[in-house]
C-alpha cells in the first residue's frame, strides 16, 4: 500500500461501523468516492489565523460528533516504523496546537473531551511507550485532554485500537 491509503481504508471501515454515532473525518482519501465532507487537510494551528507560519501539523482522522464540530479523538497514524524523534513531533505539533481545522475552513471545537492518539507500526517497545507518555501528561495543552500513544504489529491490531479508542470516547459522553 502507498502512504495513507492504509489510514484511509481504516477510516472507511470507521465510518461505517460508527455511522450515526460519530462522524469520521480523515486526510488521504478519495472526495469522490468517501465524500467531499468527509475528506481533507485536519490541520493543527496557533495565533489569529491560519497561515502557513501557524500552521503546526497535519493530522490523519478526526472522530467528531455527528451534525456538529466537537472532537472527540484525533489521529495521527504513522504507517510504518516510526523514531522516537517522529512520534514526538506527531504528538508535540498537535498537542500545541490552539485551534483545530478541517479542509481549511470548518474549525473543529477540541477542549477536556478530545484525546490525541498517536499510532506507530512496529513491535510494541513498551519501555519508549512508556516514558513518551509519562513524559508528555506533564505537559498541559491549551486545547486537548490527554495524549494516547501506542504501537500496532498489523492492520487488524491498529483497527481494533482505534475501535477501542472511539468506544471509550463515546462512553465517556454518557457518564
Amino acid at each position: 500500500m502507498n502512504n495513507g491509503e492504509l489510514t484511509a481504508e481504516l477510516a472507511r471501515r470507521l465510518t461505517a461501523k460508527f455511522m450515526g454515532r460519530a462522524d469520521i473525518l480523515f486526510d488521504h482519501g478519495d472526495p469522490e468516492r468517501d465524500g467531499r465532507d468527509k475528506v481533507g487537510v485536519i490541520r493543527s494551528w496557533f495565533g489569529d489565523k491560519l497561515t502557513r507560519e501557524s500552521l503546526l501539523a497535519d493530522l490523519d482522522i478526526a472522530v467528531i460528533l455527528p451534525q456538529s464540530n466537537r472532537v472527540l479523538l484525533l489521529i495521527e497514524i504513522e504507517e510504518s516504523a516510526a523514531n522516537p524523534k517522529t512520534i514526538l513531533g506527531d504528538i508535540f505539533a498537535a498537542w500545541l496546537g490552539e485551534h483545530f481545522t478541517f479542509q481549511g475552513k470548518r474549525d473543529l471545537e477540541a477542549g477536556k473531551w478530545t484525546t490525541l492518539i498517536v499510532l506507530s507500526h512496529g513491535n510494541p517497545r513498551d519501555k519508549l511507550i512508556a516514558f513518551l507518555t509519562d513524559k508528555v501528561s506533564r505537559f498541559k495543552s491549551v486545547c486537548l485532554n490527554k495524549v494516547v500513544v501506542e504501537t500496532f504489529e498489523s492492520e487488524a491490531d491498529l483497527e481494533e485500537k482505534l475501535i477501542q479508542q472511539i468506544k471509550f470516547a463515546l462512553g465517556n459522553l454518557k457518564s
